[in-house]
């Protein structure tokens, strides 16, 4: 949320500096910081993690903290406090980059990933010449990308409502904005997937063997024909009984003849060529023998598609064209995001960030019919929404073996409540 910010909502030393040098506007507001306005504390990224948890622990008078640097390291200041979780919604911040008053507001939104609800962040542009633009954008970020806290959340939050009692889940963020109660329920997370359809029986036929086996099967029949041929065409030379040559025709047809157990129409009296024949025959009957138990078993059980039972099946889903969805702004999509590493940060990556309308509905029930309408997969609290499935009709859908990241529900109350602690008690 951009709006203009009037010169007496800044600091008494920033007012007046249109025309000033930006190193000497550092220097005069350094040497008032200590006497006029003890509050304001001048930032240096210095890239010591310990400046930033010093600058960012908790105090009694919120600090206003001043930046100098250009758009990309403001974003990067940002990113590792985000990274090493040293977000305070306490501090109040005037940053200064050098720029017009588009690029300001072009690194807002890139910035408000990184901030919690709460914070209240100025950003001024400071001219090529060196003069110091105050009329600047703000962002007051509390929960959404727009700055604006919604839903119940918001609404207690602002002492719209004195509490609100539905499936609120804990996070961070939220935790922020409003004082939340003992937890009173605790909601799992499953996957919900259409149920599994059955696969196409056109090709039934193939389905004893996989590919590979397939390829390996087709490989040895075309060899082995010009193997026997090679070897009988070199013992009879050897031999001097280069008139009795067999074609290699012949060897090749009785070859696939032996595969489909239709005998062998080739008599020899070689006993080199019988015992190649023989593994051959070996060969044949058991590829036979397995071939024919399973296409048996193939043709009597119908077969389905793999359902989708826990997040490690979700990789193969989005291969297979799936879409991975959550809703958003939830501690279901926040558990995902915050992962650094394993399947929970794995699985975020399988979401579909560059259109997010794709992945990331605003209610369960907007996930569960999309389950039905397209190829979705669907990630949600167990009982809310089975209960929606249900309405639906539940033989509709897969509902995922496994149970993962088991959320707090409580009450939230407006910051500071003074009924919390009875709420945690009853």
């Amino acid at each position: 949320m951009f709006r203009a910010t009037k010169c007496h909502d800044l600091p008494r030393q920033i007012r007046g500096k249109k025309s000033c040098k930006c190193q000497d506007s550092v220097k005069e507001i350094t040497r008032h910081s200590t006497q006029d306005a003890p509050g304001i504390m001048i930032f240096e990224n210095d890239g010591k993690t310990s400046t930033l948890e010093q600058i960012l622990t908790p105090s009694p008078e919120p600090p206003l903290l001043l930046v100098f640097c250009s758009p990309q390291r403001v974003l990067e200041i940002f990113q590792k406090i985000r990274h090493h979780r040293l977000e305070s919604h306490h501090a109040n911040w005037v940053i200064i980059m050098e720029g017009t008053e588009q690029e300001v507001k072009g690194v807002t939104p890139q910035l408000t990933k990184y901030i919690l609800e709460g914070t209240r962040l100025t950003l001024i542009a400071k001219g090529r010449g060196g003069s110091l633009n105050v009329s600047s954008a703000e962002v007051d970020t509390e929960g959404r990308p727009d700055g604006t806290v919604t839903g119940f959340i918001g609404m207690v939050a602002r002492w719209e409502a004195n509490f609100a009692v539905t499936t609120i889940s804990i996070t961070d963020t939220r935790a922020t904005v409003v004082d939340f109660t003992f937890p009173y329920y605790r909601e799992p997370l499953c996957i919900f997937s259409r149920t599994p359809k059955q696969k196409n029986r056109a090709l039934a036929i193939l389905a004893p063997f996989t590919f590979l086996v397939w390829i390996c099967i087709v490989i040895s029949t075309l060899a082995m024909g010009p193997i026997l041929w090679l070897y009988s065409k070199l013992s009879l030379r050897s031999s001097g009984e280069e008139n009795t040559e067999v074609p290699l025709r012949t060897f090749s047809f009785n070859v696939f003849r032996n595969l489909t157990n239709q005998g062998n129409l080739f008599i020899t009296e070689r006993w080199p060529l019988r015992i190649l024949f023989f593994f051959w025959y070996i060969f044949c009957l058991n590829v036979s023998a397995l071939y024919s138990g399973s296409l048996t078993a193939v043709l009597a059980i119908p077969a389905y598609e793999t359902p989708i039972d826990s997040l490690e099946d979700l990789p193969r889903a989005v291969k297979d064209g799936y879409t991975l969805g959550v809703m958003e702004d939830s501690s279901h999509e926040y558990v995902f995001k915050e992962a650094e590493d394993g399947i929970y940060r794995k699985t975020w990556d399988l979401f579909n960030h560059k259109d997010r309308s794709k992945s990331f509905v605003n209610s369960p029930k907007t996930g569960i019919n999309w389950v039905l309408e397209k190829d979705f997969v669907y990630i949600g609290p167990k009982t809310i929404t089975e209960i929606i499935a249900m309405k639906l009709g539940i033989q509709k859908f897969h509902i995922g073996r496994s149970l993962f990241f088991t959320a707090n529900i409580a009450v939230p109350c407006p910051p500071g409540a003074p009924y919390v602690n009875t709420f945690s008690q009853t």
